[in-house]
């Protein structure tokens, strides 16, 4: 069966494998260097609707542009990274530009100046430890840190565009300025939602992208808001503001560069005065920098430390600027988070956004509903006050605003043509195809829930509540799918992640009344509920990585999201995020660790009645099992399986479930009822996702891979070409799940004796993974295996001990030196020796084998082949040792569930032609 090989090759969707199964340019980095600019915009200079312009004498855009093209690195190389130049320097170190050699990935290294003492040191290092913790498309991503000649550097995404700032300076409408503001606000909403706060947000500490998407950087001053943590930071920045040598610091201008001077303008009057930041504090940051990108002024007079602190006591605010186009309500929700009493700000920062984004788009419940805060919270009356029932439901369209519009749709597809995928064309048609249907089904259900309620009458606005709710978790998996592919920047990306819009959550229990009404309802307290979208829009992203193959980021989003959802106290959210975190283990290969988080998942899922998490829970700890190779105990479970399954009513888990049950029997050699579980895996998702799902096409495929195991070829090349046409139509010809059903026909050919067949798929195969994979990957190595195999067969020795050689290291490379992938190998290899006559050559490969599948829990037949392969490599000069290992061989194929008969059969004829004592020539007496 399929199982796309990631990391230790998991797949992406929870099936279990059975040896091969299916399962499902250079950023504008101002202020990433450390330093802190003031900026003080001329009141005269803007007209709310004109570019910005600032007066700031030190433009960091220009000092970046002043550095010689030329610039020396001080490195060459840096751990794996080939620096390649440099993209500018400051106060606290140079930002480089470097290749990572391993991931084929172009990135930005932070480099820290040695001058700089431990304390400065400790604060670059938060910020890759906070920047880390997230994965959001509005946050600069963090890959890793390290030291190179007692330097720290930080690795992080490098992201073509420039400065928020220096955008906004251009001729931007206010909507324009707003949506982009709107967007960096959701990347401090994320970064709240891991307990984390910037403490340095402005304009200059963003980066718009050259997709136009903006990202927050600089999290240098960023760490947990825990009650237990102190705030020795801001008052060693306060010290310094007002005790340094004597100055005067309140006539002094707040435009100073390289100090702490050009932040305290975005601070409310409570850290002005030394007390602790919070989320609270990035709040009031971000509305004085919305104010200026908006207003072209700062909210307060500014020209001095003591004009600030005065204006701020006073709540002295600007008066808008005459003849703004600006509605009055932009500045109505600016003044509640400049308030200085922060219990006095908006709730939270997704709520302020939310009130936002009502500005921006059309004022229907689409809206509403979709930004988290639904019609049970922010009240449909005050809706139909303003909107008749005729007009109520006109846009339903909106409700998908940001989620697949003309932009996203141009950045996909430049990201897949651009990425030098052979079939690139075909795979853009196919997307857009795609996700045209899914958007344009989505908008009529949202439609029809909309007239159902408040045309007709014949819904209830609880149910039409639950039905907004399931579609906005639908439009979270689309969001972050659109972002996964637009951020695409290789071949190899693109063929891992052209699987997403495929395998984006169905629609029609959106649909189920029974199942929506049956779920518990959302908590009354809005601040917990906006907590909770927060935490799911996190969840569905971590579920989206996983599907991907972003493993390791995916990781750290769900692991963070545990922690989160321990603080909230709200049982079924923490299940929910239990159970991404133990599917992103399995898939993985932390099995171990995936069963513990697993356990806990059902238990906690068990108190809060999430059934439906039970039930995805339960099915995962089949595949997890599997994988420990517990066979046993996950027989014993296959009643408390169904039985959650049944009682959830969850088909996604159901889909799980008797998948992960058929690999399960299979893996223990009971292909009959293997057969029959994956057999009603397929009519089931046939049922439910229709013939050509790309799920249909791995449980055509799960089911061509048993019918191999059981003999039934045929009926296996008629699974095989149903799956390749279906994955051909969806993913593409050159995706690996068409290597995957090019491996299994090479498989069936071999078996049947068709060798030259067998060859042929098996290149065929090893093109495809080359080409998605690179030259160094585990299906590379299995492919080229099987190639050898096949080739030995054909009587093509020297092709197959080329492959087989080949295949043996970079097995070595990629896989644990026990791992019975090496076991299988050395045993095709000593096969080979064997064939040629040449058992002395093939005698140290027997031997290791043995040792390997000797010292683990390899299967019956792995344990086998490399007995009798040795038996047969040492029989001229240790016949009795010999015999004795091909004996064991026998009893192990002999053991089996379902015999191997011709290979037991194989075993005994060696035996009669070799027994112990060799017959003696006529006449000669015996010894």
């Amino acid at each position: 069966m399929v199982r796309d090989e990631r990391r230790r090759g998991r797949d992406s969707t929870g099936h279990a494998p059975v040896d091969d199964t299916i399962d499902a340019a250079p950023v504008d980095l101002n202020h990433a260097l450390g330093a802190s600019w003031g900026v003080n915009f001329d009141p005269l200079a803007h007209a709310c609707d004109q570019p910005t312009r600032s007066r700031d004498p030190f433009d960091p855009d220009e000092a970046l542009a002043m550095l010689e093209p030329g610039s020396s690195a001080p490195f060459e190389q840096i751990g794996r990274f080939q620096v390649q130049g440099v993209l500018g320097s400051g106060g606290m170190g140079t930002v480089l530009r470097a290749y990572d050699d391993t991931l084929g990935r172009t990135v930005a290294l932070k480099l820290l100046h040695h001058r700089h003492d431990a304390r400065r040191e400790q604060r670059l290092l938060r910020e890759a430890q906070a920047l880390a913790r997230l994965s959001h498309p509005n946050v600069v991503q963090v890959y890793e840190m390290g030291m190179v000649e007692d330097q720290l550097f930080i690795a992080m995404e490098l992201v073509p565009g420039q400065t928020l700032r220096r955008w906004q300076h251009q001729d931007r409408s206010w909507r324009e300025r707003l949506n982009a503001y709107i967007q960096a606000g959701r990347g401090l909403a994320a970064a709240h939602a891991v307990g984390l706060i910037h403490r340095d947000f402005k304009a200059d500490n963003c980066i718009v992208g050259e997709d136009g998407r903006v990202r927050v950087l600089d999290f240098g001053l960023a760490r947990g808001y825990r009650p237990a943590d102190d705030d020795e930071t801001a008052r060693s920045n306060l010290s310094e503001v007002t005790h340094s040598g004597g100055h005067d610091l309140g006539l002094r201008p707040l435009t100073r560069s390289g100090t702490v001077l050009g932040t305290m303008v975005y601070l409310p009057l409570q850290q002005l005065k030394g007390l602790p930041a919070s989320a609270q504090t990035d709040q009031y940051s971000f509305c004085v920098s919305l104010y200026e990108g908006l207003y072209g002024v700062h909210p307060f007079v500014e020209h001095s430390m003591g004009d600030l602190m005065a204006s701020l006591e006073q709540s002295d605010l600007r008066p808008v600027p005459r003849g703004c186009p600006i509605p009055r309500r932009v500045r109505q929700i600016l003044l509640r988070g400049l308030s200085q009493d922060p219990n006095e700000r908006w709730p939270s920062m997704e709520i302020l956004l939310s009130e936002l984004e009502r500005v921006l788009k059309p004022r229907r419940w689409w809206v509403t509903a979709t930004v988290g805060s639904l019609v049970a919270a922010l009240g449909v009356t005050g809706a139909l006050l303003q909107h008749s029932t005729e007009t109520l439901c006109d846009a339903p369209e909106a409700g998908l605003l940001g989620a697949w519009g003309s932009t996203d749709r141009e950045a996909v597809r430049a990201a897949i043509l651009s990425s030098g995928h052979p079939d690139a064309s075909h795979l853009v048609d196919s997307v857009e195809h795609h996700l045209d249907l899914y958007t344009r089904a989505w908008v009529q259900m949202a439609e029809q829930s909309c007239r159902a309620t408040f045309v007709e009458h014949q819904q209830s606005q609880n149910l039409f509540d639950r039905r907004m709710r399931c579609l906005q978790r639908r439009r979270n998996r689309l969001r972050s799918t659109l972002d996964s592919l637009r951020e695409a920047q290789n071949s190899q990306q693109v063929a891992e992640r052209m699987i997403l819009p495929f395998m984006l959550p169905r629609l029609e229990p959106c649909a189920d009344v029974d199942a929506l009404m049956a779920a518990q309802p959302p908590p009354s307290d809005p601040i917990l509920r906006s907590r909770l979208a927060q935490l799911r829009e996190q969840i569905d992203h971590a579920n989206t990585l996983r599907e991907s193959g972003q493993l390791a980021r995916g990781l750290d989003v769900a692991t963070a999201l545990v922690e989160q959802a321990r603080s909230l106290d709200y049982p079924p959210a923490l299940a929910e995020a239990l159970e991404c975190l133990g599917h992103l283990q399995a898939n993985d290969g932390s099995t171990a660790d995936a069963l513990d988080t697993l356990d806990e998942a059902i238990e906690v899922a068990a108190h809060a009645r999430a059934d439906d998490v039970a039930a995805r829970a339960w099915a995962l700890m089949i595949f997890a099992l599997q994988d420990q190779d517990e066979l046993d105990q996950g027989l014993t479970l296959e009643r408390a399986v169904r039985a959650a399954v049944l009682r959830s009513g969850d088909e996604t888990a159901r889909g799980w479930m008797l998948n992960n049950l058929g690999a399960l029997h299979g893996q223990r050699g009971d292909l009959s009822r293997a057969r029959d579980y994956l057999r009603r895996a397929l009519d089931f998702k046939r049922r439910t996702l229709g013939d050509e799902h790309v799920e249909v096409g791995i449980a055509w495929f799960n089911l061509g891979h048993a019918q191999v195991t059981h003999g039934s070829g045929d009926e296996a090349m008629e699974a095989f070409q149903q799956a390749r046409e279906i994955f051909e139509l969806t993913v593409g010809p050159s995706h690996p799940f068409v290597g995957f059903v090019a491996t299994g026909s090479g498989k069936l050919h071999a078996a049947q004796g068709r060798t030259s067949e067998a060859i042929e798929h098996h290149l065929h195969a090893l093109s495809i993974r080359l080409a998605a994979f690179g030259p160094e990957h585990p299906q590379v190595a299995r492919s080229l295996r099987y190639l050898g195999e096949s080739e030995r067969d054909g009587n093509r020795p020297e092709d197959a001990r080329m492959h087989l050689q080949r295949a043996l290291d970079m097995g070595q490379r990629l896989f644990d030196p026990n791992d019975f992938e090496i076991a299988r190998t050395l045993t095709a290899l000593a096969l080979l020796e064997l064939s040629v006559d040449r058992p002395q050559a093939a005698r140290p490969y027997a031997e290791r084998a043995v040792a390997i599948t000797g010292a683990g829990q390899a299967s019956p037949e792995d344990r086998a082949q490399s007995l009798f392969a040795l038996a047969r490599s040492v029989g001229a000069q240790d016949r009795r040792r010999a015999r004795s290992l091909a004996q064991s061989a026998r009893e192990l194929y002999a053991s089996m569930d379902h015999p191997n008969w011709s290979a037991l059969s194989e075993v005994e004829i060696w035996l009669t032609k070799h027994p112990l004592d060799p017959p003696r020539p006529e006449g000669e007496p015996p010894p």
